[in-house]
């Protein structure tokens, strides 16, 4: 009412977290695990594997299924079928989808799901959600089968390319090393590239494999026990690399031990990678070459590159007292940590771990498995199942804080004049580009060196005063 003034008093909370493994029915389901999610940019869409017969009517082909849950209207559906809805004949794996959750892509066995699939090998294919298409990707640009096994794909943001690890020799011409290497497939056109090689084109010696796509569809990590990829490698440990579609550079990031798996932002800038299979993790950030350590493993990267999902044997808060692997998030700009895997009261899990976290696109959803009965009420299946929870180190993007509009009066023919313009800041640590708009139409503005400001110009921030 007029004269009245209302006070809000605002508490943060903690994110709920809630089970992703279900039926539409949302009753519980036993007989086999679920497991290795991931999740759509918005954090809306969830795909998973398992093998529990109850997620949708009438599953009885006995086999590893993918499922995608929309946590928005509450359905689980079917992914890993036929577009008449014939179940797989074999079991398929390892599912990602598209952060703008239209696509979902993943491996199996099964022959059954397009027509003529005689090649008897493991393929990659990819479902448009709208239509429910399904199409392999798993083959050459002339559409013959792979002749070895697939496996390993990820997905670019518009899912429009998608990159996989294969054992085939097939799919190119130039493929002739007899090992695993690593493809780029344009869902589009159907091209076929091959991604793991020298910048002039000289094929890996060794096994590459665990490949991942930035959200622009540009750069590509992967893991190598080839030594001749570039600069620095060596034949003793496998590495990681950065591959770039568009100029075919291919550098070297880091060095790895076997097969682990990367993380690469949406502008190919930030490569997180696994060390090895217990507990290291290196942050390697392309403008600087530079490489940060922090304790942890199997690893996933909000698309800005802010924010870090892991799972760790170290306990790294001092509520940490349960001894088990856990799910953690670090915001990279602040420093800031925290445990994600707890039940909505904070208790910690005590009966199992924790593995295969995931973090959406916009960085505000974190996805992963647990065996863990603790994390939900009414736990009781004795399975792995996926779980969902909010990011609560989350912030949104701020914007650059820019000094306001300032006149200055020039009078003719006098001298110089600094403009002593106050550098922009911004308060989430982002790179700022400063370009010049429009200059006057008498007179010059000119740098420090005596170099003329032009327009379209971009400025450092130390030019502008």
């Amino acid at each position: 009412q007029t004269g009245q003034v209302i006070t809000f008093s605002l508490t943060p909370t903690t994110p709920a977290i809630s089970r992703i493994s279900l039926p539409g029915s949302n009753l519980e389901i036993y007989g086999s695990d679920s497991a290795t999610p991931s999740v759509s940019g918005d954090g809306r869409y969830v795909v998973f594997q398992s093998a529990a017969p109850g997620l949708i009517p009438d599953d009885d082909n006995a086999h590893t299924d993918i499922f995608l849950r929309d946590v928005q209207t509450g359905d689980t559906r079917l992914i890993s079928q036929t577009t008449s809805g014939v179940l797989s004949n074999a079991d398929s794996a390892n599912a990602t989808i598209s952060a703008d959750g239209r696509y979902v892509a993943f491996q199996t066995a099964a022959d059954n799901l397009i027509e003529h699939d005689y090649n008897a090998h493991q393929d990659v294919f990819l479902i448009e959600r709208q239509t429910g298409a399904i199409q392999q990707i798993s083959q050459s640009t002339q559409g013959e089968a792979s002749n070895g096994d697939s496996r390993n794909v990820s997905l670019s943001a518009d899912g429009r390319y998608a990159v996989f690890e294969s054992d085939a020799t097939n799919l190119v011409a130039e493929d002739v090393n007899g090992r695993s290497d690593i493809f780029l497939r344009d869902n589009q056109t159907g091209q076929v590239s091959l991604l793991s090689i020298r910048q002039d084109g000289l094929q890996g010696v060794g096994n590459s494999m665990s490949p991942m796509i930035s959200g622009n569809g540009r750069y590509v990590t992967f893991i190598s026990e080839s030594y001749n990829l570039a600069p620095g490698s060596n034949d003793t440990n496998s590495s990681v690399y950065l591959y770039d579609i568009q100029t075919g550079r291919t550098t070297r990031v880091g060095n790895t031990w076997g097969r682990t798996n990367s993380a690469i932002s949406d502008d190919g800038q930030t490569v997180v990678y696994s060390v090895n299979d217990y507990n290291t993790i290196n942050v390697w950030r392309a403008a600087t070459g530079q490489t940060v350590t922090i304790n942890g493993n199997q690893v996933s990267l909000s698309g800005d590159g802010r924010y870090l999902a892991y799972r760790t044997y170290e306990s790294q808060t001092a509520s940490d007292t349960n001894g088990q692997p856990d799910i953690y998030v670090l915001d990279l700009v602040t420093g800031d940590r925290t445990r994600v895997d707890l039940s909505a009261a904070g208790a910690q899990t005590t009966d199992g771990s924790t593995d295969s976290p995931r973090i959406s696109q916009d960085g505000r959803t974190i996805v992963f498995s647990s065996n863990a009965s603790t994390l939900v009420a009414d736990d009781g299946n004795a399975r792995s199942d996926v779980f969902r929870v909010g990011n609560p180190l989350y912030q949104a993007n701020a914007a650059p804080v820019a000094q306001g509009n300032q006149a200055f009066t020039v009078q003719q023919d006098s001298g110089a004049l600094s403009l002593s313009v106050t550098a922009p800041t911004d308060a989430n640590g982002d790179p700022l580009t400063i370009t010049v708009t429009a200059t006057p139409e008498g007179g010059s503005i000119k740098r420090a060196d005596g170099s003329e400001v032009r327009t379209g110009d971009v400025l450092t921030s130390s030019e502008l005063t």
